[in-house]
């Protein structure tokens, strides 16, 4: 159980890192066509990364039922980061539910345990509430998604 959880702090911190190598917004010297290509590459790299993490931890987090101190905040804040990545980089298709969106809503269905959000502040709490709104207003623009939400 706690190799687990380490390993799922590994995944965390991976997706972190390769997030940090991967950054294109800092690239000035491509043409558009690269730069398209390139940013293509990386929503892409980064769903794969997320959706491998989101799984893993999310599995390791149901073995575990009794650290909810020692994981939610980690949980609450990788959450949080995958829906900051989705908004600003992830469109969604009109006619179907991408895969990504569905390993990312069942991963915050676990985070949005009572369990987990219990150990945060209220401040925080309220923020997250908000965040996990605009996510989901993100992808209310597509019937396909937002069916199973009401």
């Amino acid at each position: 159980r706690t190799d687990s959880l380490r390993l799922g702090e590994g995944f965390i911190s991976s997706v972190y890192a390769v997030d940090k190598q991967l950054q294109v917004d800092a690239l000035d010297s491509l043409d558009e066509d690269g730069e398209t290509v390139l940013k293509e590459s990386y929503v892409k790299t980064m769903q794969r990364c997320y959706a491998t993490t989101l799984e893993f931890v999310r599995e390791a987090s149901r073995r575990a039922p009794d650290d909810y101190c020692t994981i939610g905040k980690r949980l609450v804040a990788f959450a949080w980061t995958w829906m900051e990545f989705v908004k600003k980089n992830c469109q969604t298709s009109h006619t179907i539910r991408p895969r990504w969106v569905a390993e990312g809503l069942e991963f915050l269905t676990v985070v949005c345990d009572p369990s987990y959000l219990n150990q945060l502040p209220n401040d925080v709490f309220q923020d997250f509430c908000l965040e996990v709104k605009d996510c989901l207003a993100h992808f209310s623009t597509n019937p396909a998604i937002t069916r199973g939400l009401n």
